[in-house]
This record gives structure tokens, C-alpha cells and sequence, in this order.
């Protein structure tokens, strides 16, 4: 015996937001694992941008020269995009999104 009423789709989509409804296909839990990562992935990059930007005043307080500040920011962002191809490839090839992402980690 349940002693609450399960509520249908049409009562669960009036109980939110209309930019939060899910699209059509797609369940409620769904729309809020995506809202969630999505706001998961603006804060990571957020703080990735912060200190991204403090990081070379950092070292030239420390003596490093423009080149070479320069170069580590290059070396890092060619890292960045090389490694995003290769997580996609692999993605690809294993079929699965999880294991590049526990390669990965």
C-alpha cells in the first residue's frame, strides 16, 4: 500500500519551471542530471579561469622570463586540445564514455 500518490507526467511538469521542464522524450531525472552538470561544468571552468589568469603574474613574481611563461601556456593548452581528440577517439573506439574518463582520472 503506497501511502503517497505518484504524481503523472503532466502534474510533474506543471510542479517546475518551464525553462526546467524536460523535453519531450526525456525524464525529469534526466533534465536534472543535465541542468545539474551543466552548472558542475560553468563552476569547474570558472575556477580554471581564475586561476588560469593569476597563474603567470604568479611566476614572473617568481623570475620566470615572458618566453618561458609563454611557452608553458602554449605547451598546456596544445595538451589541452590534444588530449580532448584523443579522449574522443578512444570514447569511440571502447564505445563508452566511462572509460576514457577513468583512464583519464
Amino acid at each position: 500500500r503506497k501511502w503517497f500518490k505518484e504524481p503523472s507526467v503532466d502534474e510533474e511538469r506543471q510542479a517546475v519551471p518551464r525553462w526546467l521542464q524536460p523535453v519531450s522524450g526525456a525524464s525529469m531525472t534526466q533534465t536534472v542530471s543535465l541542468w545539474g552538470i551543466t552548472l558542475m561544468t560553468f563552476l569547474f571552468g570558472a575556477s580554471v579561469f581564475m586561476v588560469a589568469s593569476l597563474l603567470p603574474v604568479y611566476m614572473k613574481s617568481l623570475g620566470t622570463s615572458q618566453t618561458n611563461i609563454g611557452t608553458m601556456e602554449g605547451l598546456a593548452i596544445s595538451c589541452s586540445f590534444w588530449a580532448r581528440g584523443l579522449s574522443g577517439v578512444g570514447s569511440d573506439v571502447f564505445q563508452s564514455r566511462m572509460a576514457p574518463i577513468i583512464i583519464g582520472a
